[in-house]
């Protein structure tokens, strides 16, 4: 019996292009080889075990994660190796933590003396080791301290009982708002603060083996710089709107698309689909991308159950039934909306993957 078609699936809903998916796969891991590099995908674009497992086995060396939460979903399936590229604050989801470090090589990030002395507490009180990576602000002026502070957090970390440094992390999450030819610039500028995090670290006579930066606008920059041991992009694997219009990629290598019904016709410019905020989330107040250009279509509102659409030319056969397919604006915030994922092939649904780690936010 042959597998069904996407017309068969309900809407809205969630489909991935499984070659396109493999061939973003594939590009990644070969890059990271050809630059030395460890690739440690960010699972918060997909939150799917199965798709972190396929990741793997196309190369890459583990999974990071932003919540515990999200980590413990990807343990429990089978996922070994897990960086939390968070701080994570508090001694329940701590305990939890340090629990989950006896089943998998786990790292976490911290930033603070308050942050290294909760974590200490966990890690003895579970009796485990836990492996930590001091945070770096390299320009996105979000979490991490400045090259001195980690130092001083290093000492610290080698004279708290139950931890182990492994090294620094940076986040350089501002390259994407810059153009692609401004990229090179901000990004060494980035790797400049973060490697002088390390030399600092090292200069004590204290050792930060693992270097790890890139999410994915940056990561086939910053992934060539002497010292770099690892870098973490998440939505490489579907791409989306947002890296379009950056310039990243073309449009036709986002694999993720939307699925959503024309639901109304209330006059000859407008359709409105069942599609809105609650299926492809509120992205820095930025609309998915109709596929079919031929339409000459634009969303132009969302609202909680609704997308309503400006029709060109091309768009007046639209009708009442027809289905759309849209490119999120942010593949991340739009996955976490559905429990499911269709992975199709050529048109043919292939499988049901399972978003387990939606709404896992602690």
């Amino acid at each position: 019996m042959s597998s069904p078609t996407t017309a068969t699936l309900d809407t809205p809903c969630l489909v991935v292009d499984a070659e396109k998916i493999e061939r973003n796969l594939r590009d990644m891991a070969s890059f990271a080889k050809d630059a030395s590099v460890k690739l440690t995908p960010h699972s918060k674009t997909h939150k799917c075990p199965d798709l972190a497992l396929m990741q793997i086995s196309y190369g890459a060396a583990g999974i990071c994660t932003q919540k515990v939460s999200e980590a413990e979903v990807m343990a429990e399936n089978g996922i070994k190796r897990i960086l939390i590229s968070n701080e994570i604050i508090g001694l329940e989801k701590l305990r939890r933590l340090a629990n989950l470090s006896k089943r998998v090589d786990l790292r976490v990030c911290v930033d603070s003396p308050d942050g290294i002395n909760q974590l200490s507490l966990a890690a003895k009180e579970a009796d485990v080791h836990i492996k930590c990576l001091i945070d770096v602000e390299c320009g996105y002026l979000r979490t991490g301290v400045t090259a001195a502070v980690a130092a001083q957090l290093a000492k610290q970390i080698t004279e708290t009982k139950n931890l182990i440094l492994q090294g620094v992390h940076g986040y350089e999450g501002q390259v994407g708002s810059y153009p692609l030819r401004q990229r090179p610039r901000v990004v060494k500028h980035a790797m400049n603060m973060t490697l002088k995090a390390k030399r600092e670290i090292e200069q004590n006579g204290l050792s930060a083996e693992d270097v790890v930066v890139g999410g994915t606008p940056s990561a086939k920059i910053s992934g060539r710089y002497p010292g770099i041991t690892e870098i973490t992009p998440g939505e490489y694997i579907f791409y989306d709107y947002a890296n379009v219009t950056q310039g990243l990629v073309p449009v036709d290598d986002c694999a993720l698309s939307v699925r959503s019904t024309v639901m109304s016709r209330p006059v000859p410019d407008r359709a409105v689909t069942d599609g809105g905020l609650k299926t492809f989330g509120f992205a820095d107040a930025k609309f998915p991308h109709v596929k079919d250009e031929s339409l000459h279509a634009r969303v132009t509102r969302l609202s909680e159950e609704h997308g309503i659409l400006k029709l060109g030319k091309g768009g007046m056969g639209v009708k009442i039934g027809d289905i759309l397919e849209f490119v999120p604006y942010r593949a991340g915030p739009c996955v976490n909306l559905h429990d499911r994922i269709y992975l199709t092939r050529n048109g043919r649904l292939e499988k049901v993957l399972s978003v387990l780690g939606r709404g896992k936010t602690t």
